[in-house]
């Protein structure tokens, strides 16, 4: 699990001016990575895409995650 927040231990930190406490995570089930928005203040998209909150997306190479103020492309690795 990869969390994106500002007091999670083992958290992706971005710029934290809109990062909410618990703001997002990705997981991995059944081969797949899923995104969550776990309520934050700010929001979290893919590819443009609002997740609303607790709302989950399905994720592939190349998406871009907005988290906050700041952007992500993902890139999987083999």
């Amino acid at each position: 699990v990869l969390t994106a927040a500002r007091v999670v231990p083992r958290a992706l930190l971005p710029r934290a001016g809109q990062i909410s406490r618990r703001h997002m995570r990705i997981e991995s089930r059944g081969g797949k990575f899923l995104a969550f928005d776990d309520g934050s203040t700010y929001g979290t998209c893919v590819n443009e895409w609002q997740l609303g909150a607790k709302e989950s997306a399905v994720l592939k190479e190349g998406d871009v995650l907005l988290i906050g103020a700041s952007r992500f492309r993902l890139h999987l690795l083999p």
